[in-house]
């Protein structure tokens, strides 16, 4: 159990005391989306008083990036993975892949797995439509797909799933815009059960694509001999590949994204085997029992989360981010004014 209160006030983690880990460090990540209450300025500047975490960071060395440790990384995955033989050399071609074409092949192979879990969903729902004589309006699917994602991917999202999560949220939306579902009044009860469960349904795929870009950004041992870490992803580059899942919703990851994306990031490694979603959920309750309506201290503890994220897997340059994401919003803004 994390105590959230130690972790905005209590002492340095083991990393930041000992000098003794280098991360392994990625490349600078493209901009996104804001909360009022996250200053990066203090952020920046923060000394070593960073509360610390059960962290991925206590076993990592900096990464092998000479070709036979890549071997010895990409046999051992396809071992554990049980890959076929034409598989196992797909994989192997990617050693020689740039970064940049290695997180394409991941966000690639992310929205290919949602393109066809959308396609199975859509069967099971034309057919339960079918039966009721209904379907859903195609701007109202397409307004259901994008702001899945700009829900799903607030930094001040309460929860992920039950009364609290994004579902309920959602839903208000469409009975307040419509977009074009106007259901008859007889009709009302059963049409809008169908509705529910798209909504519920894309939410669904939205925290299984999210958990997966996550778990794909640990990395792993180069073998089972070797310890050393590769493969590990930087939170900025992180974000960037969640919003590139879905363009249409043109989140722009910004330092409160991030914050979160640390902290859904650190749950998810400790429950690689459980409903992470539940867990965390729980983290988010017990986070606003510890501080209330503090939003400062609240703020400060993502801080300290994001700043062992970032001694974890890589540092990234917070401000630049925060300030891209601002110019890209403005332009958002203006460009939606003139729509």
């Amino acid at each position: 159990m994390t105590d959230w209160r130690a972790a905005a006030e209590g002492p340095s983690s083991p990393i930041e005391q000992s000098g003794s880990v280098s991360p392994p460090r990625s490349s600078s990540p493209s901009p996104l989306s804001t909360s009022n209450t996250f200053s990066t300025t203090s952020s920046e500047h923060e000394g070593d008083d960073g509360a610390s975490a059960t962290s991925f960071a206590t076993a990592t060395k900096r990464p092998r990036t000479d070709s036979v440790g890549l071997v010895q990384f990409t046999d051992h995955q396809a071992r554990r993975l049980k890959l076929s033989t034409d598989d196992m050399n797909s994989v192997s071609r990617a050693i020689k892949w740039s970064l940049e074409e290695k997180q394409m092949f991941i966000i690639a192979n992310t929205v290919s797995l949602q393109s066809q879990l959308q396609v199975i969903t859509k069967k099971l729902d034309d057919t339960v439509n079918a039966k009721a004589g209904f379907t859903i309006p195609k701007t109202l699917e397409d307004k259901i797909d994008v702001w899945v994602w700009k829900i799903i991917l607030l930094p001040t999202l309460p929860a992920y799933q039950g009364v609290a999560g994004p579902t309920p949220r959602l839903i208000d939306m469409i009975k307040t815009h419509k977009w074009g579902f106007n259901p008859k009044p007889e009709d009302s009860k059963a049409h809008w059960k169908i509705v529910t469960k798209k909504v519920q349904d894309q939410f669904t795929q939205a925290r299984y694509a999210i958990k997966q870009q996550i778990m794909n950004s640990f990395g792993a041992p180069a073998s089972a001999e070797d310890p050393t870490i590769v493969g590990n992803l930087g939170i900025g580059d992180l974000c960037t590949n969640l919003a590139r899942v879905n363009p249409e919703a043109q989140i722009v990851p910004d330092a409160a994204l991030l914050a979160r994306v640390a902290f859904l990031r650190s749950e998810i490694l400790k429950n690689k085997e459980r409903d992470a979603w539940v867990v965390i959920d729980g983290e988010l309750e017990k986070i606003r029992e510890a501080f209330g309506k503090n939003e400062e201290k609240m703020s400060k503890m993502f801080k300290r989360l994001l700043k062992e994220d970032r001694n974890t897997y890589g540092e990234c340059d917070v401000t630049a981010i925060q300030k891209a994401a601002e110019g890209q919003r403005a332009t958002l803004n203006t460009t939606e004014a003139a729509a």
